[in-house]
C-alpha cells in the first residue's frame, strides 16, 4: 500500500505472472480476478450486484461487434452466473476483462448459498474454444430479505444448447 500526505491507494494489481518455463505456452488461459473463492456477498432483492473481473492471457479480447471474421487467438469471453449459462441466456459477452453490474443477470437463477460464477472464451463467432478455456469461481450468497428463495448446492457450467 502507498501512502502520501492526503490518502492511501492500494498496490498495482498485476493481472499476470511471467513464468521461465523453458518454452513458449502459448495456449489461451482464463481465471477469476475478482470474486475471490468463497467470498461472500449480501444481496437484497434477490439481486447479485458484483463486477465479473477475469485474466486473460495468449488470446486477444476482441469486439465481436466489429470482428466478424473468425481469426485464430481472438474473441470475447462470455460470463456469468453458472445456471444462466447453462441455459444460454442472462450472460454478458465482453471484449474487456470486466463486466459490470447490469452487463449479465444477476438475479434470474439466483439463489441464497453457494452459487458459482463462470466464464468462458469464445472466438468471433461465439463458438467455444476448442479445446474449451473456461473458469469458474464458487461464492456464498448471504440472503438478507428473504427474497432468494431456498439454497441450492452449487451449480456448474453444463452443456449450453
Amino acid at each position: 500500500m502507498t501512502c502520501g500526505l492526503w490518502a492511501c491507494a492500494p498496490p498495482p494489481i498485476q493481472l499476470s505472472t511471467p513464468t521461465d518455463t523453458g518454452t513458449a505456452d502459448t495456449a489461451p488461459t482464463l481465471r477469476f480476478l475478482y470474486p475471490e473463492p468463497g467470498e461472500e456477498f449480501h444481496v437484497t432483492d434477490c439481486t447479485l450486484d458484483v463486477p465479473l473481473i477475469i485474466v486473460v492471457e495468449n488470446f486477444d479480447l476482441v469486439p465481436f461487434q466489429t470482428h466478424t471474421e473468425l481469426v485464430d487467438g481472438e474473441g470475447h469471453w462470455h460470463g456469468g452466473l453458472g445456471v444462466n449459462i447453462e441455459a444460454g441466456t442472462g450472460y454478458c459477452a465482453a471484449s474487456k476483462p470486466y463486466c459490470m453490474p447490469g452487463e449479465y443477470d444477476a438475479h434470474a437463477g439466483l439463489v441464497a448459498g453457494r452459487q458459482n460464477l463462470v466464464a468462458y472464451l469464445a472466438d468471433n463467432l461465439h463458438a467455444d474454444l476448442d479445446p474449451p478455456v473456461e473458469a469458474s469461481v464458487e461464492i456464498n450468497v448471504i440472503d438478507d430479505d428473504g427474497s432468494c428463495g431456498t439454497t441450492s448446492p452449487a451449480r456448474t457450467r453444463g452443456p449450453r444448447p
